[in-house]
């Protein structure tokens, strides 16, 4: 698993060195919708670990990442693809629908 956790602008910057897209999820402990997204993170991760690169930032630990962003609810993710900043994911979305947005689709 590759799921990694910043907490500072420079452990950000750091993951941000890859050809990988990145996917930045704003979370919290107490959250419940952040836990469940959780659980399709790590399976997303587990499926395109070698294409995507997931880094988690805890909004209660990181507040001033959370508002470099823009985070205002929870869960709360975005893409960085081509070092573009996209639009946000808010909210829990599905494994597929996760996957779809992020132009992976399921092979049947």
């Amino acid at each position: 698993m590759s799921i990694v956790h910043a907490t500072t602008s420079q452990d950000l910057e750091q993951h941000f060195k890859t050809d990988k897209l990145v996917l930045l999820n704003f979370w919290a402990q107490w959250c419940g919708p952040c836990k469940m997204f959780g659980m399709v993170l790590e399976q997303l991760d587990k499926e395109l670990s070698s294409k995507v690169k997931i880094v988690k930032i805890d909004v209660d630990k990181s507040p001033e990442l959370a508002a470099d962003f823009g985070v205002l609810g929870i869960p709360h993710s975005r893409l960085i693809i081509n070092n573009k900043l996209q639009e946000p994911i808010v909210g829990f979305i599905s494994l597929e629908n996760l996957k779809e947005l992020i132009g992976f689709r399921t092979s049947n």
